[in-house]
């Protein structure tokens, strides 16, 4: 009753054009403020999210997805915010926001970079990652006469070479990931 007070004391001060779509843009702000906007669609800063929870054996998020690649984590709106018509104080969960997490299956990174340094002329490497028959062909030609043997240290070390299930190596979960760049249309180079 006192916002349409309101709406007509402000349509007598102005014409009758500007009133119209004055009370117009005051009517719609009351209807669209009334449930406040869904709060999976707050802007970056107006929310938290927690940290995930860290699976000790494949040092990724518990839940993660193996399809989508994505684990659940519980998103609070800041203290003031008024989403899903409720005003927060900042503890309560508003939402349900999502980390990625990578596909492991056991492949440690670590013991893979110290078999392709210290057993790679033997092939040790790529037996390790699952790659048989390449891992018998190296050990027939001694690490490709110490060329492959080289090579093969460092596309593990800056992970070309992973595991031949398609998986990622395994690294601790806040160490920073080895992850392979790549050039798209939105690449700048400087330079």
């Amino acid at each position: 009753m006192v916002a349409l007070s309101l709406c007509y004391a402000v349509y007598a001060c102005f014409s009758k054009a500007d009133g119209v779509i004055l009370s117009f843009l005051l009517l719609a702000n009351l209807v669209s403020s009334s449930n406040g906007q869904n709060c999976s669609a707050l802007q970056p800063g107006q929310y938290r999210c927690d940290l995930p929870l860290i699976d000790k054996a494949t040092q990724q998020p518990i839940d993660c997805s193996r399809e989508t690649l994505q684990a659940p984590v519980a998103c609070r709106p800041a203290p003031g915010i008024f989403c899903n018509g409720q005003y927060f104080t900042g503890e309560e969960v508003g939402f349900l926001g999502s980390v990625t997490c990578r596909f492991v299956t056991g492949y440690r990174f670590d013991t893979a970079l110290l078999l392709s340094v210290f057993g790679g002329l033997f092939g040790l490497d790529l037996f390790y990652l699952g790659y048989v028959a390449l891992g018998l062909l190296k050990l027939g030609t001694i690490g490709g006469f110490g060329l492959w043997y080289l090579a093969d240290i460092l596309l593990i070390a800056i992970g070309i070479v992973g595991p031949a299930d398609g998986s990622t190596l395994l690294t601790p979960y806040y160490d920073p990931p080895v992850t392979l760049l790549s050039r798209s249309p939105l690449t700048v180079y400087i330079g």
